[in-house]
């Protein structure tokens, strides 16, 4: 049961962080490069120019079959990438390049580099298919592994400095909330007292605001987490958590109701409602009394 949670748990890389192209650049760079190290088929008994073509016609179909996989799951994917989904992308990508690999090496390549490159044969070795599957399993999982690790490191990386930026802003402007998020263009300052809710999506969250100038709610989606929320509102008293889904700015707050089974929160002037869980009940009746 653990082991079933964790391989559909979200993972720390979300699915816009396997841009098709990007990543089939990434593969393509580093097959070639572990290929070339690795040298199967004893390629290094043959002529650099045909070491390099056999190499890159390779990384080619791994780098365009791992941006086609990834394309196709991350359509599929709703509001998260899994760990499941990543075990997807390796099972689906090695399958499709080896039984692409032998036929493009037979009918293709093998004859190309025959007729236009060299006299020199590129032969195929009697056990083609066994050799072809364990060099795809080794470099497949080096690569992944590599990917995988760069990819922590700059999540890590992003995560520590984005909190710091969020705390900094925090305490320069006690009436203002300026959410900071992952990706680039991911940053929202607010008055305090015209942001309404927060509610967290996966590895996003909307926040509900009064645009005081165009007189208008508004919504906007940041990639943040409950944590980096909290942080943006170190200093903001009126705005807690009330589900571990939602913060609720208590100024909002028309009433609170109990349906029998669940206690929720109406707004003022809007038909949403925000579920309340039984632990916040107190903390969120508290601070409507106190605003």
């Amino acid at each position: 049961m653990r082991l079933l949670k964790f391989i559909f748990n979200e993972h720390h890389r979300p699915k816009h962080e396997y841009p098709p192209v990007k990543t089939g650049i990434k593969v393509f760079m580093l097959s070639y490069l572990f290929l070339f190290i690795f040298s199967p088929f004893s390629l290094k008994k043959h002529p650099t120019i045909i070491q390099h073509a056999v190499v890159f016609s390779y990384s080619f179909i791994s780098a365009i079959t791992v941006g086609f996989v990834v394309f196709f799951l991350a359509l599929r994917a709703k509001l998260k990438w899994t760990y499941f989904d990543d075990i997807k992308l390796v099972f689906f990508s090695v399958f499709i390049i080896y039984i692409t690999a032998y036929p493009f090496t037979i009918k293709l390549l093998n004859p190309l580099l025959n007729s236009y490159i060299t006299n020199d044969t590129f032969k195929i070795p009697n056990n083609f298919a066994l050799d072809s599957f364990v060099y795809l399993i080794t470099i497949g999982f080096i690569v992944y592994g590599v990917l995988s690790f760069v990819s922590l490191l700059n999540f890590t990386f992003i995560k520590k400095t984005t909190q710091e930026k969020i705390i900094k802003t925090a305490q320069a402007n006690p009436n203002k909330i300026t959410f900071i998020g992952k990706n680039k263009q991911d940053r929202l300052t607010i008055l305090a007292v015209n942001c309404i809710y927060i509610q967290s999506q996966g590895h996003y969250v909307n926040i509900l605001y009064h645009d005081t100038e165009n007189l208008i709610i508004k919504k906007s989606t940041l990639r943040m987490n409950m944590t980096q929320v909290q942080l943006c509102l170190q200093n903001t008293s009126s705005i807690v958590r009330c589900h571990k889904s939602y913060f609720i700015n208590t100024l909002y707050i028309k009433r609170i109701k109990f349906d029998g089974s669940k206690y929720k929160i109406s707004l003022k002037n809007l038909t949403t409602v925000i579920p309340i869980s039984k632990a916040k009940l107190n903390l969120v009746k508290t601070n409507v009394v106190n605003s």
